[in-house]
């Protein structure tokens, strides 16, 4: 009776004491409240009096905001994604010493280090350098969290957040700029249109004066070839003539006798 009873018992304690460490998980063993020094690595082992705690070491994401302050002295809220995961080698010690990681570890590291790059710019330029400023955080990020083996996957900006006051003077900017833009546009139209107009002022210009040098051309030639052919004016007279004889003559003899050749005179 004895006997199946210890059996019993120490059976119950063999399944109870059995642990899978999955993949993506390291396995830390205490035994009566005394670290080990073996870290499991994936596997199925049994765990009879002594406690097997699963420490994940894949990929994990932490959302952090900080307050801080840029180059020209606004105020703004950074909010930051950071993608971390632990070096295997340091998860032993990084439970003995840090139980609370994220919040004693993980958030100073981003708070301190947004601060610091924040300070190095103006509002203007965190939004306009972006990837600059991301860049700059996530290398002094990983130098925090280097030394205690936190491996950074990864950092993104996921928002700035500013002050109302700055929020409008920027709104009342963009406005001002998009108006310059316009007025310069329309400058440009009617610098434009008064281009085209003088264009065609000076288009007519040149079309008269081709027209009065042509016409004078034409009065030269023509007084050129009457001065050689005189005969040319009594052919114009002629055909300018329309058939009816004169009333009166002037004679050769005097000025002032006049001969009626009017018929019946």
């Amino acid at each position: 009776m004895r006997n199946s009873l210890s059996t019993l018992v120490l059976g119950s304690l063999f399944v109870g004491g059995c642990t899978t460490v999955q993949p993506g998980t390291l396995g830390i063993q205490v035994y009566f409240g005394d670290l080990q020094q073996e870290v499991l690595k994936p596997g199925f082992y049994t765990s009879v009096l002594t406690n097997i705690i699963l420490i994940s070491t894949q990929v994990q994401a932490t959302d952090a905001k900080s307050e801080a302050t840029t180059n020209d002295l606004q105020n703004v809220q950074t909010q930051i994604t950071l993608n971390w995961s632990r070096a295997g080698d340091s998860v032993r010690m990084q439970f003995e010493k840090y139980p609370s990681i994220e919040s004693r570890i993980i958030a100073p590291a981003i708070q301190e280090s947004v601060k610091s790059v924040t300070a190095q710019y103006t509002a203007t330029d965190l939004v306009q350098k972006r990837q600059e400023v991301k860049d700059k955080i996530e290398a002094l990020i990983k130098e925090r969290l280097g030394p205690v083996g936190i491996l950074v996957d990864q950092v993104n900006i996921t928002n700035f957040q500013f002050s109302n006051e700055f929020n409008n003077a920027i709104e009342q900017k963009v406005k001002a700029e998009q108006e310059a833009l316009r007025a310069k546009e329309e400058l440009e139209k009617t610098k434009i249109v008064a281009q085209q107009e003088e264009a065609k002022a000076m288009g007519a210009k040149a079309a008269a004066i081709l027209r009065a040098e042509g016409e004078a051309k034409a009065i030269d030639i023509q007084g050129e070839a009457l001065r050689r052919n005189p005969q040319v004016l009594d052919l114009r007279k002629v055909e300018r003539w329309n058939g009816v004889m004169p009333t009166t003559l002037i004679t050769d003899g005097g000025s002032d006798s006049l001969i009626n050749i009017a018929p019946g005179g």
